[in-house]
């Protein structure tokens, strides 16, 4: 039997007005916040390396690593928009121009703390020194990376590793960039609709109900047409006692004949 299928109602706020638009445009604000956020966050995490290669004049590129996390948790202090792509790439461009500026700002100090120790001068008398000769601190640092092989294989390689453990750290927080921007994110369905999450108990008793088809075990079949079955009457309610149903049976005892010769 065919049914005429009714139109499901639509629960009440379906039509999204109570829901975050997909077409909803983060304020430019945000954006700035974000990418101050995640350079405030690359120069914290260069703060280690750059203590350590200071007052102790060694250049440790592994301290990299923590510039990209450091950066990530300053982007998401500051509420940056939860843009996957613009995230990752800000991250990534704060944490790679601080661990090139750090090593090189390390590096040259390192430099001249270590002339310093070889002159035995202090850090401001080897600057007294240098410009008497006629250099600066800067000129002076790039005229030996430019003569002299060694140092500047040195600077490049520990610069290197530098970016190397600061590309390990942004990897590190690429999940966690991920759950960031996808959390509070409107999900939509196949028509593009944001998907209504929550129970409605009176849009759920106005939906029409559909009886099931009739199973097979509520067929009713005459008894008296299946073979080995009760009695009609049986069948109908109007049973029949039980003496009359059985064959009567004689209480006298039976006399068995004498066999024959």
């Amino acid at each position: 039997m065919n049914q005429t299928q009714q139109p499901i109602p639509q629960p009440a706020g379906w039509n999204g007005s109570s829901l975050p638009s997909l077409s909803e445009k983060t304020p430019a604000s945000r954006y700035i916040l974000g990418l101050v956020g995640a350079l405030l966050g690359a120069v914290i995490g260069c703060i280690p390396w750059f203590i350590v290669s200071t007052f102790m004049n060694y250049f440790v590129g592994l301290l990299g690593f923590v510039v990209g996390i450091a950066s990530f948790f300053g982007y998401k202090l500051l509420k940056g928009p939860k843009k996957t792509v613009y995230a990752f790439g800000t991250i990534l461009l704060c944490s790679a121009l601080c661990v090139l500026l750090s090593g090189v700002v390390s590096y040259y100090v390192m430099t001249m703390n270590l002339l310093a120790d070889e002159l035995n001068v202090s850090y401001s008398e080897c600057m007294e020194l240098l410009r008497a000769s006629g250099y600066t601190g800067p000129s002076f640092f790039m005229e030996l990376l430019s003569t002299e092989s060694e140092v500047l294989q040195e600077f490049v390689t520990n610069l290197a590793l530098g970016l190397l453990f600061g590309g390990l750290g942004i990897l590190c927080v690429r999940k966690p960039v991920a759950a960031y921007t996808m959390s509070g994110s409107a999900m939509p369905n196949a028509q593009g609709v944001p998907v209504q999450t929550g129970f409605d108990p009176n849009a759920a008793a106005a939906m029409p109900v559909q009886t099931p088809p009739m199973a097979y075990s509520q067929v009713q079949v005459p008894v008296n047409q299946v073979q080995g079955g009760f009695p009609p009457q049986a069948a109908a309610g109007q049973a029949e006692p039980v003496a009359q149903a059985m064959p009567a049976v004689s209480a006298e005892p039976v006399q068995q004949e004498p066999p024959r010769s």
